[in-house]
């Protein structure tokens, strides 16, 4: 009989930098599970948001009363897109092959960098589908891709902000005043920024390309309104 008791699950992508470490007691990439953990915040935040949301459904399928807005989802919608540029902002970290000291091996450096970012990117659309949903259950289909565009064109503007600017997601509490100059500078005059134009609206398109591929136009199943307006047999008779 085979037993699990005793047994660890092993992370493939700390087996990909341990096996680096033990080729070249380097720890050049370390700054890669720093960042895939803070990718995995706008998530955990997607799915407070999720099971804490006043409409949500419960499990066993029923859903509970629709009430007045809560303001503290406010401030969890805030810190989830401010947070969210952190998933496909490792997509950038490929700039470290490019630069700095020969890489191990140029095949095995290029598969660690783009597991975490693959990784990241995923943790984002995970996160953005379960906002999206929210959206469109309030509003309609069309408002809810609207959502989603508007969400990527910011992430992207996020990302740029990140990596040439190195401005972090809680730089927004401490130097508010430095970043709200600087994306008014970009944003004010964009012919003059071609960079950030550039930057946000590639990395706006590949995000919204992403979540196109792996999300369907409109999700299966019904919303609790729609189920709840299906008459039942009773009532037809």
């Amino acid at each position: 009989m085979h037993t699990v008791e005793g047994r660890h699950h092993r992370n493939p992508l700390c087996d990909k930098l341990g096996t680096r470490y033990g080729f070249t007691g380097s720890t050049r990439y370390r700054f890669l599970v720093w960042n895939l953990l803070l990718a995995w915040l706008p998530y955990g935040i997607a799915v407070g948001i999720l099971y804490l949301s006043p409409d949500s459904e419960r499990r066993d399928g029923s859903c509970r009363e629709r009430r007045r807005f809560q303001p503290w989802m406010i401030l969890l919608g805030v810190s989830w897109l401010l947070t969210l540029p952190n998933g496909p902002y490792i997509l950038t970290d490929v700039v470290h092959l490019m630069n700095g000291k020969r890489p191990f091996r140029w095949w095995f450096d290029a598969g660690l960098v783009l597991s975490f970012a693959m990784t990241g990117c995923f943790l984002a659309v995970a996160s953005m589908r379960i906002m999206h949903d929210r959206v469109r259950r309030r509003s309609n289909e069309l408002m809810g891709w609207a959502f989603v565009l508007a969400v990527s064109i910011l992430c992207g503007l996020g990302i740029y902000l990140g990596r040439f600017l190195r401005f972090n997601s809680w730089d927004v509490l401490t130097e508010p005043s430095r970043v709200f100059w600087a994306v008014a500078v970009r944003v004010s005059d964009p012919v003059g920024h071609p960079q950030t134009c550039g930057v946000t609206l590639m990395f706006a398109g590949l995000l919204f390309a992403c979540y196109a591929m792996f999300v369907p136009p409109r999700a299966a199943g019904m919303t609790c309104e729609r189920v709840a307006a299906i008459p039942s047999v009773d009532d037809s008779g």
